[in-house]
């Protein structure tokens, strides 16, 4: 990974670990999409807008939420 990959990774963890899910998509093109293979809402999310949406609904479910790359 490069050095820029990496610094941008990192800042992505670093805003979600603070729970601000706009700046860890500022990154991202603006039709990224997720896929959720399991759970009530299982299936695919377009655009920054619906993944910010899913991330701040998922994580309001929970005390606390961290994030972690696996190495």
């Amino acid at each position: 990974m490069s050095q820029q990959s990496a610094e941008i990774v990192g800042r992505v963890y670093e805003a979600l670990n603070r729970g601000d899910w706009g700046a860890s998509l500022c990154d991202v093109h603006p039709e990224f999409e997720l896929t959720t293979e399991r759970g009530l809402d299982a299936g695919t999310l377009r655009g920054r807008e619906a993944v910010q949406a899913f991330g701040e609904d998922y994580a309001a479910m929970f005390d606390s939420v961290v994030f972690e790359p696996e190495r």
